[in-house]
């Protein structure tokens, strides 16, 4: 039995494409806490992002300690700010204006857990410069796509309308989605999942 410790439906959408057999169940967490509590503890924002990931895949083992759990958890960094997933609309603005003509790092970790035990993990990090946007680029975008961003670190779907936002990027496709699904698709195949 696979469990993907997520309600994200582009990591479900991402494992489904690559004919992978799962269910889904979130695991209830006081994330923004959590990272709160750890970045006072001076923790890097990828071990975060990799203790987010495991988190959950703890949460969802102790539930259903025979299956093997895929955590993943994605951290978004911008300078010295970390960004999460905004809370409405105007914060999404903001965001999209601190981004707008910048670097920024998309930090994406994945683990496996069965049984409470790690059995396999990674973090990878994606480099996404997004163009200047007027504020009425940034007014647009959010009234045509005012729903899904408010799913998505950064607040913009790099697989759909917002890749009109991007200048260029540096990294692993699956990375910046969210998951990451090569070395993932190859460890599941390592703990003998057959597709």
């Amino acid at each position: 039995m696979l469990i993907l410790a997520s309600s994200s439906a582009t990591r479900q959408t991402m494992l489904r494409h690559a004919g992978v057999a799962f269910t889904a169940h979130a695991a209830d967490l006081p994330e923004e806490q959590m990272m709160r509590d750890w970045r006072q503890k001076n923790l890097a924002a990828m071990e975060v992002a990799e203790n987010l990931a495991l988190a959950k895949a703890m949460a969802i083992s102790a539930q259903h300690a025979d299956a093997l759990v895929i955590g993943a958890d994605q951290m978004l960094v911008c300078g010295d700010v970390w960004l999460s997933k905004a809370k409405g609309l105007d914060e999404a603005k903001n965001h999209l204006r601190l981004l707008a003509g910048k670097t920024h790092q998309l930090l994406t970790a994945t683990v496996l857990v069965q049984g409470g035990q790690v059995v396999w993990r990674i973090v990878d990090t994606a480099d996404i410069t997004l163009r200047d946007l007027t504020a009425a680029e940034i007014d647009a975008y959010v009234a045509r796509v005012p729903d899904n961003i408010l799913h998505s670190v950064g607040c913009y779907q790099f697989e759909g309308l917002g890749a009109q936002l991007i200048a260029s990027y540096r990294g692993d496709y699956f990375t910046i989605l969210g998951l990451c699904l090569l070395p993932l698709l190859a460890a599941l195949r390592a703990q003998g999942v057959s597709f």
